[in-house]
């Protein structure tokens, strides 16, 4: 059986019973009246502290656990935020942390310049909301224009470069994002059955993927009548990989 709370009274530390019994000793002289609002007050008290503590210690982590969750929900599937986005994931990770923390034991304090003094959770709060890392203060709208794709033509001759506009937070195939931006650039009806995308950095032949599941800056794009003279999509990617010209022989 756990120990009851103690509480500061009159110096030290009492119970809620004994605060209680002590109140009644001090009221017994007084009208009925007015010695049943003073306990009623009293016992509103510890109410009142009691519906407190439970938000602290049931709510709190339970709304911080499903902040934390939500979180990583929005980092995969955001994996590259805009400045206004990344301040707002970074403030609801700031309060799941702090809800997070009041489970764990123990006391933080947190002193900002000459105005701000907080504890316990809060402390948790202010810390990671005013210290910030870097990559949150930073944009990654940038980061979204610089996807190049390398692009060999249909006689294998050469490899282009071009730099395609395409939301990479977006869950719509890689394969019909790609397709769209080719198509713009060379103007030409230029369809998934037409090519196959691999990943630049290791041959990685992309299938399924959409833009939002893409960790890659570089793609290539070999049109699959030009695989067709290697004997396999390997030996085809590197051929043409990191090169500005090549032929086929």
């Amino acid at each position: 059986m756990s120990k009851p709370l103690k509480f500061s009274y009159n110096g030290g530390l009492a119970t809620e019973v004994d605060i209680v019994a002590e109140a009644f000793k001090r009221v017994e002289s007084l009208p009925a009246d007015v010695r049943t609002e003073y306990i009623n007050q009293i016992k509103q008290t510890f109410s009142n502290y009691r519906m407190r503590s439970k938000f602290q210690t049931i709510f709190l982590p339970i709304i911080g656990v499903v902040f934390l969750v939500g979180i990583l929900y929005l980092a995969y599937f955001t994996p590259f935020p805009t400045a206004f986005q990344s301040g707002v994931f970074w403030l609801v990770l700031s309060l799941g942390a702090a809800g997070f923390a009041s489970l764990i034991p123990g006391f933080i304090e947190f002193k900002y310049q000459k105005f701000l003094r907080a504890g316990g959770a809060l402390a948790v709060f202010c810390l990671m909301y005013f210290f910030s890392p870097d990559i949150i203060n930073k944009t990654n709208q940038s980061v979204q224009n610089k996807i190049e794709l390398q692009v060999v033509q249909d006689d294998g001759k050469v490899v282009q470069s071009i730099a395609p506009d395409f939301d990479m937070n977006s869950r719509v195939p890689l394969y019909k994002a790609i397709s769209e931006s080719v198509n713009n650039y060379y103007g030409s009806s230029f369809g998934p059955e037409h090519y196959t995308l691999y990943r630049a950095s290791d041959g990685k032949v992309y299938t399924a993927e959409t833009c939002n599941q893409l960790r890659e800056f570089k793609i290539l794009v070999i049109p699959n009548a030009v695989v067709a003279h290697f004997k396999n999509k390997r030996e085809a990617y590197l051929k043409f990989v990191n090169k500005g010209n090549a032929v086929i022989k």
